[in-house]
């Protein structure tokens, strides 16, 4: 059965420490399991860097490394996370979701 796995937070910048997180994370998942990368941007926070250059990085990153190895999707996550994979993700598909942290 296939797992969506969550992986949120502003990546502001997005670090090495980011990246060994998705590395490590590879090992478990299965070629129907979903990585989905979530990428804040709230207005009352300050940002370094414009979420459109935040999301570009993380996305280069997944497509030098993991362009065809598994199901991922990376996107802008302008809400609260339960709400925001509730409409990204139709329910009936949900069997397992996990939060990376």
């Amino acid at each position: 059965m296939s797992k969506i796995y969550f992986y949120g937070g502003a990546f502001n910048p997005f670090t090495i420490a980011h990246q060994q997180i998705i590395d490590n994370l590879i090992n478990e998942l299965t070629d129907d399991d979903i990585l989905h990368i979530g990428i804040t941007s709230h207005d009352y926070k300050t940002y370094e860097f414009d979420k459109n250059f935040r999301l570009e990085i993380v996305k280069s990153y997944m497509n030098s490394k993991y362009i065809k190895k598994f199901n991922w999707e990376v996107s802008f996550q302008d809400e609260r996370t339960w709400n925001y994979l509730h409409k990204i993700y139709d329910n009936d598909k949900i069997i397992a979701l996990i939060f990376i942290s």
